[in-house]
């Protein structure tokens, strides 16, 4: 309860109190670290159960491998993923139950490691466990297969997901983004409901307009906006009004900016990236005007 409240270190003194300390306890004080992102005491606390040679089951290997997955300096991270693959490897010489929650965070593990061999081989085990219907062990295959720049990979296990897995979709479609595929990330999107009537999200079009407007195909990011059968968001125009700042769009980021001010009025950052686009095309008074126009809308908010 502690832990969940973020009254961790509550929980800990509650943990170091007791006189007989049983599985669950272990694994709530674990967990509790993990969902409070001190991923360094929570390896401690599993260190120490482990110099008590008390065997995990598997909810505290769950919770092991969520802190493990929460590192922040890469090197750790890395060797906090190496971990969690060992950890795996670990529980299935121990026996131990293997849930799709571990299937999830070994998978992520393979990813953030861009171990495809690794990721193959867990990927196969969770389809013979039978989690091939669990939608997020099935986008995480995809994910791992895309950062190890296996397309066809990822493609394989696409087909064998659900069409209505949304993840899965965005996953596919991430993927090609990553390696500049404009082309077929564009096809799966226009496919989702064309072909298999499953209707995009908003993180579906803001990834294509982000695909587009890295390649400078600034327009081509606004017609699929406009081409959206869902109301674009602010995120949505802010990513192309990002871009029209750093190519240098004057027409169309003063139309983006528009549309961006219209759903937030107060938004700093939409006016800051039209002053600078203003100023880098020599547009002196034009940015003189919108600063004055800001400090009405924001300053005075």
């Amino acid at each position: 309860m502690y832990g969940k409240c973020g009254g961790i270190y509550d929980a800990r003194h509650v943990f170091d109190d007791m006189v007989h300390r049983v599985s669950v306890s272990w694994n709530s004080v674990t967990a509790g670290y993990s969902e409070n992102g001190l991923s360094s005491q929570g390896l401690e606390v599993f260190s120490q159960m482990s110099d008590l040679s008390l065997q995990p089951n598997e909810y505290t290997l769950a919770s092991i491998l969520e802190v493990v997955s929460n590192s922040n300096s890469m090197k750790q991270k890395r060797y906090c993923h190496a971990d969690a693959l060992n950890l795996f490897y670990t529980s299935r010489s121990l026996y131990l139950e293997v849930d799709n929650t571990i299937f999830r965070i070994v998978i992520k593990a393979c990813g953030a490691l861009t171990d495809s061999v690794q990721g193959r081989v867990v990927h196969s085990l969770s389809l013979k466990f039978g989690f091939d219907q669990d939608t997020f062990v099935e986008s995480s295959a995809i994910d791992i297969y895309c950062k190890c720049g296996s397309i066809g990979d990822a493609q394989k296990a696409f087909r064998i997901t659900s069409r209505d897995n949304l993840a899965a979709w965005n996953a596919m479609i991430m993927g090609y983004a990553q390696h500049g595929l404009v082309r077929e990330a564009n096809d799966y999107l226009n496919s989702m409901f064309e072909f298999h009537g499953v209707i995009p999200h908003l993180e579906h079009y803001a990834c294509m307009v982000d695909l587009l407007s890295r390649v400078e195909h600034l327009e081509d990011a606004k017609r699929t906006i406009d081409q959206m059968p869902i109301h674009p968001d602010a995120h949505i125009w802010q990513i192309l009004l990002s871009a029209c700042n750093i190519h240098g769009n004057v027409i169309l980021g003063n139309v983006v900016a528009r549309k961006l001010l219209e759903l937030q009025p107060e938004n700093e950052s939409a006016y800051l990236l039209l002053s600078n686009l203003y100023a880098s095309a020599g547009m002196w008074s034009d940015v003189g005007k919108l600063r004055k126009q800001m400090k009405e809308k924001v300053v005075h908010k």
